[in-house]
């Protein structure tokens, strides 16, 4: 699904400056884009908030909407208008968020330390995370034509469902163990 709109979404935890909110602020900030929503929680960076405050707040095309439980409706539709999730982190061991939204069927425009390698030619590896390369990715998705993205989505969200499931990372953790301390003996 590639909705109308080509909207995008910002979702994290914590430290917007290390998962790259800043750059996303001060790019949508200045440009003509489509509405960029900010989901996670900022209260903990008082000093961040009144940096960013105008675009937080007044800007009419960034949508803060603080934390939402990966369950919630409000994000449900906020996932229903986008079309793909920025992460452009400096900081990160693998990045349950984004999985998030490669597996509801964002293309992903994420940064080499998110922690997932993408299928070959599907969603965009950021290799410095530079202002100017995340304007130009960011870009590059709203030029590109809906078959495109569609196909890439498609494969990307195949690999987050098969990959980030529970069902994968029990099996995961299953052959850790058994590794470690041998087959389970009560299977």
């Amino acid at each position: 699904f590639v909705p109308p709109e080509r909207e995008f979404i910002w979702y994290s935890a914590s430290g917007a400056v290390m998962k790259g909110l800043d750059i996303l602020l001060d790019i949508f900030g200045r440009h003509q884009l489509p509405t960029l929503h900010v989901v996670g929680v900022l209260d903990a960076e008082p000093d961040f908030l009144t940096i960013y405050r105008s675009e937080l707040h007044d800007h009419p095309r960034i949508k803060m909407h603080g934390f939402l439980r990966g369950d919630d409706p409000a994000l449900a539709r906020i996932f229903d208008r986008c079309v793909a999730v920025l992460h452009p982190s400096a900081d990160e061991g693998m990045a349950g968020s984004v999985a998030h939204c490669m597996q509801v069927g964002l293309y992903p425009v994420i940064s080499r330390v998110t922690g997932m390698d993408l299928p070959p030619g599907c969603g965009r590896t950021l290799e410095s995370c530079t202002e100017e390369e995340v304007a130009v990715a960011i870009s590059d998705v709203l030029n590109a034509s809906e078959a495109e993205l569609r196909r890439e989505i498609a494969e990307t969200q195949r690999m987050a469902l098969a990959r980030f499931s529970r069902e994968s990372y029990s099996r995961r953790l299953r052959e850790v163990f058994e590794r470690w301390l041998g087959p389970d003996p009560y299977a």
